[in-house]
């Protein structure tokens, strides 16, 4: 009997698993344990929904082979599965390039918007880092832009009674992608009910309001370019041109953490490029969102060069001894909102 015992508990653990793969980890449970119905019909949920696509995706599917493009969207898929999955998301589903994913939906979440903003953020760093794999490999670095957006939808089960699948449907739903396809490359834009609870903790950049798609009032967005993380950190996901103490620009980076150590600022600093060795840097925001550049200097406390999941050499910059604009410098306080005066036909998806 325990062999029995033993080889049932084998097998199920192997549907699992084989599920999973196909369908999202919280729903296969919630099937199998019975917390998800199995009759069509859905009911009202309230949540944070998440899409996030390849900016410029389909010039680049045109110069690549049917088998290249897949290679390449799973690769790019390896990297977003477990992030949403580390930040209490389900992973709902792929469509081409698009990925679409929510919280407090399948499982109850409290912390549903941060969440949500915390898997935008590490995804542009973590495709920021991808992207030098690709860079090394002589292919075209991929570029994201993702919409969040908070509110009231249906859930449930829509299909026949031979196939059927989960589903969130709803004006809130189509409206995270509305704010989706505003993005630009490196932009986590979000909704005013998705960034509200958690404001004081985000670096955001207040957008001018929007008229989308299906509504009929003008709609209040926020570029989130940090989140305060518990550890008193700061997880960033902004572009840089790094530039020479003379002014001379040297390369682009990304800004991904800001942080204070024994009572002094730092920032953390990632570039493909191996720089020299310089005493201090110039960092200038690279923002498509302000009309005005911000700089920061400060004296290069670590440069050491290393790989991403073993993958291309980069270098990884600490700087301290923060100076320069002090619009630039009070940004990384938690709860900072600089306002846009761009148009959004000044800020193409480039």
């Amino acid at each position: 009997k325990n062999s029995e015992l033993y080889t049932a508990i084998e097998k199920e653990t192997q549907i699992r698993t084989h599920l999973s793969r196909y369908l999202s980890k919280d729903v296969v449970e919630g099937v199998l344990d019975g917390t998800i119905s199995l009759q069509l019909g859905g009911e009202k949920k309230r949540g944070t929904i998440l899409f996030c696509d390849i900016v410029g995706f389909t010039s680049m599917a045109e110069n690549l082979s049917a088998t290249e493009v897949v290679q390449k969207l799973n690769r790019y898929y390896s990297v977003v599965t477990g992030i949403v999955t580390k930040n209490k998301g389900t992973l709902h589903k792929f469509a081409g390039d698009m990925v679409m994913a929510f919280w407090n939906v399948m499982l109850p979440d409290e912390t549903a918007e941060e969440n949500a903003i915390r898997t935008g953020l590490e995804l542009q760093v973590s495709v920021f880092l991808f992207d030098f794999d690709l860079e090394s490999e002589g292919q075209r670095p991929i570029f994201l832009g993702i919409g969040c957006n908070t509110g009231e939808f249906a859930g449930g089960n829509i299909g026949g009674s031979d196939r059927m699948e989960y589903t969130i449907i709803g004006d809130n739903v189509n409206l995270a992608q509305r704010i989706e396809a505003l993005a630009c490359r490196w932009q986590v834009l979000v909704s005013a009910e998705t960034i509200a609870p958690v404001k004081n903790r985000c670096l955001s950049i207040k957008m001018p309001s929007v008229t989308v798609k299906g509504r009929t009032q003008p709609i209040d967005v926020y570029s989130v370019r940090g989140i305060a993380l518990d550890d008193n950190s700061i997880l960033l996901s902004i572009p840089v041109f790094i530039m020479s103490p003379d002014g001379q620009v040297n390369g682009g980076g990304l800004l991904t953490a800001y942080k204070v150590q024994a009572g002094l600022p730092e920032l953390h600093l990632c570039t493909v490029f191996t720089l020299p060795s310089w005493g201090k840097l110039i960092i200038q925001f690279d923002l498509p969102e302000l009309s005005r550049a911000l700089r920061v200097q400060g004296n290069v406390f670590e440069s050491i060069r290393v790989s991403h999941d073993g993958g291309a050499l980069h270098s990884k910059i600490i700087l301290t001894g923060l100076s320069g604009d002090p619009e630039a410098l009070e940004f990384f306080s938690p709860g900072s909102c600089l306002v846009s005066r761009k148009n959004w036909t000044d800020m193409k998806r480039h």
